[in-house]
């Protein structure tokens, strides 16, 4: 299993309601879009160029769903 870290995005609900929640990604992801500044895909799916502090925001509760499932 690769590690992971969490980044911050809107998810599309979140982005109507103005919230923002932090993502699950793999590490090959958050340097690709921190460091690389290229569009990655979270755990549960949703794609975006990251750009926020991922610890000012709650963890989206699906990405917290599919890493407790990778970890069993």
């Amino acid at each position: 299993m690769a590690d992971t870290d969490t980044i911050t995005c809107p998810s599309p609900k979140e982005t109507r309601d103005k919230d923002e929640v932090a993502h699950i990604v793999s590490d090959e992801n958050w340097e690709k879009g921190y460091i690389m500044g290229e569009e990655i895909e979270a755990l549960c799916g949703f794609r975006w160029i990251p750009s926020q502090d991922p610890e000012k925001y709650p963890v989206c509760q699906p990405c917290v769903e599919i890493f407790n499932n990778l970890e069993a």
